[in-house]
């Protein structure tokens, strides 16, 4: 089965807005008069053939009857694929519009009905634009732009961003954060139509900042020692385009109490003092009020337990000292 020469439009998988060009083209434009039935009532065929068929937008056109004349003026339309309808029936004195929703015609017959003379004049059929002015959603679209039997014409596209391929037009996401412009261009047996196609910008929506931290140890000598701290800081995000989200990573900060930092491995100095407690604090720099604090015990080198109390060495170098002064002998 043949290709036909389809509407023009753009598929997006989400949403599509499209509006027509303004400009007309008429694929019949003739001010003739045509009698379809004379006023001895006879139906006479009026035929107009289209040698270079294409999609087409309306027909328009005048009936001229007296008002003792029954019935009107009725129109069948032959389609590019063979099948045909009529489009138009019982249309008496007047102007007459037939929508043909961009129809491929290849043949039109006007013919009259009822009784007496029956006129029509000034025949119209408007061709329509050869490209929508859509406005795309900034998902993965395909443009497409129409298909063609050799037959019918020879045509090119072209366009400003995105893969043409025959008569589909593939558009990437648009990774931007403001909308772009995507100028098309499609060229018809001579005709050429400029489009330009507005995707819309990408919104990427965050979630809140998370922060994990741990250590590999509790507690470390009195001597000191290292401590190696795992932290993470990250946050979700999703995009309006289409594409997959993912996961940003966020910097760390540390804070130790005592010691100092080589990278990600604190380092506890010789605690000479009382048993303490150290403690670091992570935070995540891109938001600095998301913390986690770690604690780390570490005894004291003179092995001095709670305050005011004396260690054994403590007491017998007191005595001795006290009863050398008191004897003068050593031992």
């Amino acid at each position: 089965m043949k290709k036909i020469f389809t509407n023009l439009f753009l598929l997006a998988t989400i949403f599509m807005a499209s509006t027509s060009l303004s400009a007309q083209t008429y694929i019949i434009n003739d001010g003739g008069s045509y009698e379809v039935m004379t006023g001895g009532s006879a139906s006479r065929t009026k035929t107009f053939s289209i040698a270079n068929p294409r999609p087409c937008d309306q027909l328009t056109f005048n009936n001229s009857q007296s008002g003792w004349a029954s019935g009107g003026v009725k129109v069948k339309a032959t389609y590019f694929d063979g099948s045909s309808e009529e489009i138009a029936s019982g249309k008496k004195d007047g102007s007459h519009t037939v929508s043909l929703n961009r129809k491929i015609v290849k043949q039109l017959d006007f013919w009259g009905t009822g009784t007496l003379k029956k006129t029509i004049s000034n025949i119209k059929l408007t061709m329509s634009s050869y490209a929508d002015a859509p406005t795309a959603t900034s998902w993965n679209p395909t443009a497409v732009i129409g298909s063609a039997d050799e037959t019918v014409s020879n045509y090119t596209i072209s366009s400003s961003i995105g893969i043409v391929n025959g008569n589909k037009i593939t558009i990437p996401y648009n990774p931007n954060t403001s909308d772009r412009n995507i100028t098309v261009t499609v060229n018809v047996s001579g005709q050429t139509v400029t489009k330009t196609i507005v995707q819309t910008k990408n919104i990427v929506t965050y979630s809140a900042w998370q922060l994990s931290a741990s250590s590999n140890v509790s507690s470390v000598a009195s001597s000191g020692g290292t401590v190696t701290i795992t932290a993470s800081a990250w946050r979700t995000y999703t995009n309006s385009n289409g594409q997959p989200g993912g996961t940003q990573n966020g910097t760390i900060s540390y804070s130790p109490s005592v010691g100092s930092m080589s990278g990600n491995i604190w380092n506890i100095p010789e605690n000479t003092e009382n048993p303490r407690t150290n403690t670091i604090v992570v935070s995540c720099v891109e938001n600095p009020s998301l913390t986690k604090t770690i604690t780390v015990t570490q005894d004291s080198t003179s092995g001095g337990g709670t305050g005011g109390e004396e260690s054994d060495w403590e007491l017998k170098t007191s005595f001795k000292t006290k009863y050398k002064v008191l004897t003068g002998n050593l031992d």
